[in-house]
């Protein structure tokens, strides 16, 4: 099947144990004097490339994902080795599984690379040392102009907290009555009762880690007022009546008004 390769040509076929590469002779390349030799040889790929973190990139501080990367079908096993120097101590030898977990991480840059193990305990050769920073997350500060009475309007302010994170930053808001909302510092009109409650902040830093906090807003209903008690004047243009009035909803200390005439008991006289 190989008629339409001209001798002394090679090409190369890549499979998951590596790269073979087959090489078409003529008979002088040979060496036996008549018909055609192929010449075969087997070259054991390290991985190129990890699954996670990405090399060069970015890993959040207090991530539980392990390092891992692609795994090979054929391989018996893989050394790691990790470490904060771009040429990292071995720290697993000969291990089953494509992933490898390092700990808890602190801030700064990580090197690793993965040595293939082939059977009959052939390494692949040049692995590649890759890299990765343990970057800071945002610190997340949600807050509002709340309490606010029913009917007005109420803002939400996100910020994150961190000096060295002043730019890049995406928020995402949520909370009661279906509200969405991914502007930094929204605002809600002509709020009622429905849209008090517990509004949750994910603040998105430029490096992709979260951080995630809530604030309480808080709508206060308009009072409704009722007379709970009148006494009539007992003659026209008399001064002896009086009146109380009462609310019959809403928490808090109420200022009452008549006229100018202000209390906290709602009783007046006149």
């Amino acid at each position: 099947g190989f008629n339409a390769i001209l001798p002394g040509t090679s090409f190369t076929s890549t499979d998951a144990s590596g790269c073979i590469t087959l090489q078409f002779l003529s008979d002088a390349g040979a060496g036996n004097g008549t018909g055609w030799a192929a010449s075969l040889s087997c070259e054991y790929l390290c991985t190129p490339l990890p699954s996670y973190p990405a090399n060069n990139g970015t890993s959040c501080f207090g991530a539980t994902s392990p390092l891992s990367w692609p795994s090979n079908p054929v391989a018996t096993g893989y050394d790691v080795y990790f470490g904060s120097t771009n040429n990292p101590p071995l720290v697993a030898a000969n291990q089953p599984g494509a992933s490898y977990n390092p700990g808890p991480l602190t801030y700064g840059t990580y090197y690793w690379k993965v040595v293939t193990i082939f059977p009959g305990n052939i390494p692949c050769p040049n692995p590649i040392v890759w890299s990765f920073d343990v970057v800071a997350n945002p610190i997340a500060d949600a807050s509002s102009n709340s309490p606010i009475c029913d009917g007005q309007s109420f803002s939400l302010f996100g910020n994150n907290l961190d000096p060295l994170q002043t730019v890049g930053n995406s928020y995402q808001w949520s909370g009661p009555n279906a509200f969405n909302d991914v502007f930094q510092n929204p605002v809600i009109g002509n709020a009622s009762p429905l849209n008090g409650g517990t509004y949750t902040l994910t603040v998105t830093n430029q490096s992709g880690c979260e951080a995630t906090t809530t604030t309480l807003v808080s709508i206060i209903p308009l009072p409704a007022l009722n007379i709970l008690s009148q006494t009539d004047v007992g003659c026209t243009g008399g001064s002896d009546g009086a009146f109380t009035i009462e609310v019959t909803n809403g928490p808090g200390i109420f200022l009452f008004d008549e006229n100018g005439n202000t209390n906290f008991d709602g009783v007046f006289t006149n």
